[in-house]
């Protein structure tokens, strides 16, 4: 019995020698496969209607953010994480601010010319200073849920030498606290855009240009706020310096229709609300090193509505300084 024991006994170090042995030997290799990409920046806001009604009530503010993605030692998965700080932005619908926590899952794939990223996410909104009413008291809550979304995307797009045409599909559903916009959105996002060559020594030179489109139905809970919306956004982009900064023109229209009418208290008609969006933006990217980039950009949006009380503009500006870097192995 001893001598079987101390058989025993010898067999099960051997084996635990060669499997901490195995595993270390791994670890180098295990350790150099795994990706991490990461950002981090601060943006400074201007926006000429922080309201987003008829009211047009001009504000500033500062946004911080950081965000990363990683991609394991095996296999196309990669999670996500993007953290967003705009609770401090309180002169407006909590929604029309950036998530405080967006995570996700994805998985980028490609056979050929053809290349599909599905990705599943899951996105936060907060708000602070919401007063909550009681039969025996009144209070004022802080980092309270005000919207949640559950997000599935589909960019799928076939890339040639010079040509990349592409198609989106988006499902979402929303809840909008204590709201009637909860509900599923559906969007299909069909683009196309032709490449430059980049030629040696030209200080500027075309980079691209191209045709975005978008079919969005938004099939919210309550009758009034269910729409279909139809967009088209023409662009180009300018590459100037040798750094890869560059700069990117584009403008868009857009009809958006709802499905149920309403009644506008100044005309006193009963009618489906028809709204045209009309638009430009400007974003200019400046390569400061490799990793830190100064970007800069706005945009004009002007909106009309047969509906009295949503007749209104918005046009904004940014400022920002972005550290943007990868980790691990080479990115296809």
């Amino acid at each position: 019995m001893q001598t079987h024991a101390k058989d025993w006994g010898c067999n099960m170090k051997h084996l635990l020698t060669v499997f901490v042995l195995s595993v270390v030997s791994a670890l180098p290799l295990v350790a150099a496969q795994p990706k991490l990409e990461y950002h981090a920046s601060i943006t400074g806001n201007y926006e000429s209607n922080i309201g987003q009604n008829i009211l047009e009530v001009a504000q500033g503010y500062v946004t911080p953010s950081v965000g990363a993605k990683w991609f394991p030692a095996h296999g196309p998965v990669y999670g996500k994480i993007d953290l967003s700080y705009e609770l401090h932005v309180q002169d407006r619908a909590p929604k029309y601010n950036d998530p405080l926590i967006d995570i996700g899952v994805g998985a980028p794939i490609r056979s050929g010319k053809f290349r599909i990223t599905p990705e599943l996410s899951y996105a936060l909104w907060y708000a602070n200073n919401v007063v909550l009413v009681s039969d025996s008291a009144r209070n004022v809550r802080n980092f309270v849920v005000a919207q949640r979304k559950a997000l599935i995307d589909l960019p799928m797009k076939l890339v040639f030498s010079r040509q990349v045409i592409e198609f989106g599909v988006k499902g979402s559903y929303t809840d909008d606290i204590g709201n009637e916009y909860d509900g599923i959105d559906l969007s299909f996002d069909p683009a196309w855009s032709y490449r430059f060559k980049a030629k040696k020594r030209v200080p500027v030179q075309m980079k691209s240009f191209g045709v975005d489109g978008s079919i969005d139905l938004n099939l919210a809970e309550g009758d009034t706020k269910k729409y279909s919306q139809g967009e088209i956004s023409p662009s180009l982009a300018v590459r100037f310096g040798s750094k890869g900064s560059y700069a990117s023109l584009s403008g868009n229209y857009a009809r958006r229709i709802y499905g149920s009418p309403i009644s506008d208290p100044q005309s006193s008609d009963s009618l489906k609300e028809l709204i045209s969006l009309f638009g430009a933006s400007l974003f200019l990217d400046i390569s400061v090193v490799s990793d830190l980039h100064i970007q800069a950009g706005g945009k004009l949006r002007f909106r009309n509505s047969n509906i009295s009380y949503d007749d209104w503009d918005r046009h904004t500006a940014f400022v920002r300084l972005k550290w943007d870097c990868s980790l691990g192995r080479d990115s296809d």
